[in-house]
């Protein structure tokens, strides 16, 4: 009867060991997938800086070969 109950106990062990390595590689994959998804957001976020001060750039050159005038004219 102790021997049955050893075995048992050591199949459930490996069982739960089982489960938890399949649950942590489900779990990896998700995480890996997430960071792929942020990565491109961050890849999206920096493009779309680097365009936005291009055009601050471009707006300051055009400001400055602009002749001044008074802020009373509108």
């Amino acid at each position: 009867m102790k021997k049955t109950m050893e075995k048992f106990a050591d199949w459930f062990i490996e069982h739960d060991k089982h489960i938890m390595e399949v649950r942590l590689k489900r779990e990896k994959h998700t995480l890996k997938k997430e960071l792929h998804l942020l990565e491109d957001e961050r890849d999206k976020m920096r493009s779309h800086l680097g365009r936005i001060d291009a055009l601050i750039e471009k707006q300051e050159e055009l400001k400055a070969a602009l002749p001044d005038k008074p802020e009373g004219d509108a």
